[in-house]
């Protein structure tokens, strides 16, 4: 890191990692070019979980290559006066893989309902049974994060 008198320590980047649920998920396509998506993410204290459809653009990016990186920014404030911006962000570099089995689907499909604000876990499960069978449900799991604040 450039900057390292921004840098974050681990316990604040995870930190930032649990309590923010939106980011951006990057990868290759088949062609080669950069791909990057917005999700609403949850993050386990080891992994980052996600769900989307089967098909698209995103799993075919995810079907050519294993390596991601995901990127999530919180409280970014325009600073005009100082030509700057506080915020503070975590860049994770990671694989992905696809989460197959339903139990672990509705597990982490739970976990990302009540990231947003959704606790009643019987109405959850009534929402998505129709729907576990059709929704993706994929990890990144972390090889490296790296957090940056400036106040």
């Amino acid at each position: 890191m450039r900057r390292s008198d921004r840098e974050l320590s681990n316990e604040s980047t995870y930190e930032i990692l649990r309590t923010t649920n939106h980011g951006v998920v990057s990868s290759i396509t088949p062609d080669g070019l950069p791909y990057g998506v917005p999700v609403n993410y949850v993050f386990d204290g080891k992994d980052i979980y996600f769900h989307c459809a089967h098909e698209g653009l995103k799993n075919d990016c995810f079907n050519h290559s294993k390596a991601v990186s995901f990127c999530v920014i919180e409280n970014a404030t325009v600073l005009p006066n100082q030509f700057s911006t506080a915020y503070t962000s975590v860049i994770v570099s990671g694989t992905i893989t696809q989460i197959t089995e339903n139990e672990i689907k509705e597990e982490k499909l739970i976990l990302l309902c009540k990231s947003v604000g959704i606790e009643n876990e019987a109405k959850i499960k009534k929402y998505m049974e129709p729907y576990l069978e059709k929704t993706c449900v994929y990890k990144i799991n972390i090889t490296s994060a790296t957090g940056k604040g400036r106040s």
